[in-house]
């Protein structure tokens, strides 16, 4: 598994992510100017949800990384296996 850097930004796209990686901006064709392995947060989020968030980012991106699976598919499969573990 690659080692993913974070970095805490400002907003995501629309707003409307907690978090993205790069495989998964390259897919919806929305601009990521960082690194392959880096997995971006938006700030305020609290603790916890940036810790579930950079864990699902971290399976999502290794996921399409690995198999060449496409955002949505991938997405849902890590969604559902979140909530399996809840």
């Amino acid at each position: 598994m690659v080692k993913y850097r974070v970095k805490f930004v400002k907003r995501i796209g629309d707003g409307s992510y907690g978090g993205m990686n790069y495989f998964a901006a390259h897919d919806l064709k929305m601009k990521f100017p960082h690194r392959k392995d880096t997995i971006t947060i938006a700030k305020g989020q609290s603790a916890q949800k940036v810790r579930d968030t950079i864990r699902h980012e971290t399976l999502e991106a290794e996921l399409m990384r690995k198999t060449g699976m496409p955002y949505r598919k991938s997405h849902q499969t890590i969604t559902r296996l979140e909530r399996k573990r809840k």
